[in-house]
């Protein structure tokens, strides 16, 4: 069996996914989601949602081979994680969710970690990462705690991640999620299908 084919079993999940600045999508439907090292590369204008100090951080972190976590692309298992819960206190309505095949787990070279790439992650190939991440604690609904210590690493699992070398295809791409109609429209007044968007209130803890 398929390597995504036991995540889909383990989890019920048919989706990995991407946090995207909705200015963003019309580019990363044309080129895929790329790495920030191959964007810049490539002179492709973007804008970004990042934490420069989160970015500093990921900058000189080498995964097992070799590579800086720049030279990925960055997926998350469950996409009602803490990141997108700090967009929506910072930067409300200017972000989405790109949907992403769970077929990329199969692809050469993937990684995944346990926990937020930035903090003290176990980086494993996507066929360890299915048998040492504790999924439970990836998709738990809440990250509360009064003991703030075990609040912030409930939520860096929260956003375990898939690490794609250099980028991923838009053929992986199947949709867009975003939390409200204003959003789906702008997304469709720079020319995305209206057929791929989605509005997921849930997702973006709106109800």
């Amino acid at each position: 069996m398929r390597i995504s084919e036991e995540f889909r079993n383990l989890t019920g999940e048919p989706y990995l996914y991407n946090i995207a600045p909705v200015q963003n999508v019309s580019s990363i439907l044309l080129h895929g989601i790329l790495s920030k090292n191959l964007i810049e590369s490539k002179g492709i204008k973007y804008e970004s949602l990042a934490d420069e100090r989160v970015q500093y951080i990921r900058e000189p972190k080498r995964v097992n081979n070799g590579l800086s976590l720049h030279e990925y692309a960055n997926l998350y298992f469950n996409p009602r994680n803490a990141m997108l819960f700090t967009l929506k206190c910072n930067h409300p309505g200017t972000y989405c969710l790109i949907q992403v095949d769970y077929s990329v787990l199969d692809l050469p070279n993937v990684v995944t970690t346990d926990m937020n790439a930035a903090s003290h992650a176990q980086f494993m190939t996507p066929f360890e990462g299915l048998n040492k991440i504790d999924f439970k604690e990836v998709f738990v609904q809440s990250w509360n705690d009064l003991d703030p210590a075990i609040k912030a690493y409930k939520k860096k699992r929260t956003c375990a991640e898939v690490l794609i070398p250099w980028g991923v295809q838009p053929r992986f791409i199947k949709g867009i999620l975003v939390p409200d109609l204003k959003i789906k429209d702008i997304l469709i007044e720079t020319g995305v299908d209206e057929r791929i968007i989605n509005v997921e209130k849930y997702l973006f803890f709106e109800n």
